[in-house]
């Protein structure tokens, strides 16, 4: 056998006992890592991260919605994260980093938890979740929250803004959405129609920043087809506001029905 043959064949014998070590050690994967399933549900087992309840549609009253995943060859060290979203509005995100080394690749399931609003329930329609696997959109799995009867008719809110004051019908006057840090209060102004009596209009004011609840008030209405405008107000009681980004949220009974947004500069 020429010598040169036989040098090419100890090479290629080098690179293929080279890549079976490889191979056995998975730092060149047998398969391309991925997201094999994703689905809602209403509990998950703790301990398997099995799904429990699997639905797409939920009650407005749930404590909790489950998301939960099965990835496949996911190496160490991998970042998953679920984005979950209300129409085209994002609610949240949250990541987990897969357990293990990163040379390693792994077959397992997880989950990610969305829990109900604070103090009301959720808002009927149509919801997503969107599962990423180092950055790249893997999965999305879709899910309903269903109406509740009887909300929407207990009043209308046609707007939402925030103002430096209101007038005695409490319109809005001074209306902007950019405060500086030492205003003394700042107004919500909703201007309502067709409002039934004992109907329940909530503000909430949030620092979105923070992710912190500031305050809730609510009005009750006195009278069938009640019409024109109600204010909420939040004071500052003398402190400087902190600077960022906030948002008044306006429910009737427990449906959410609009958001003013405004800063502090």
């Amino acid at each position: 056998m020429p010598k040169a043959l036989k040098i090419i064949l100890i090479i290629m014998g080098i690179i293929l006992i080279i890549i079976g070590v490889l191979l056995f050690l998975r730092i060149i994967p047998l398969s391309t890592a991925k997201i094999t399933e994703a689905k809602v549900a209403k509990n998950v087992d703790k301990d398997t991260a099995e799904p429990v309840d699997v639905s797409s549609e939920f009650e407005a009253d749930i404590s909790a919605i489950y998301c939960d995943i099965k990835a496949v060859q996911v190496r160490g060290g991998s970042v998953i994260k679920a984005e979950w979203y209300q129409e085209k509005s994002k609610l949240s995100e949250s990541s987990l980093t897969v357990p293990g080394e990163k040379f390693m690749h792994y077959n397992s399931r997880f989950y990610f938890e969305q829990k109900k609003p604070e103090g009301v329930d959720w808002n009927s329609g149509n919801y997503e979740v969107k599962i990423y696997l180092d950055n790249n959109l893997s999965q999305t799995v879709s899910f309903k929250i269903k109406e509740e009867q009887g909300q929407a008719s207990e009043a209308k809110i046609i707007s939402a803004v925030t103002c430096k004051k209101v007038d005695d019908n409490y319109a809005p006057l001074d209306k902007t959405d950019v405060f500086p840090d030492n205003i003394d209060k700042i107004y919500c102004s909703v201007q309502v129609s067709n409002a039934q009596k004992g109907a329940v209009i909530k503000a909430q004011w949030y620092n979105k920043d923070k992710d912190q609840l500031l305050q809730s008030s609510t009005y009750t209405v006195l009278k069938d087809h009640s019409a024109g405008y109600i204010a909420f107000s939040y004071a500052s009681e003398g402190q400087k506001w902190d600077k960022g980004k906030y948002e008044v949220k306006i429910y009737v009974g427990n449906k959410l029905i609009k958001v003013a947004p405004f800063k502090i500069e």
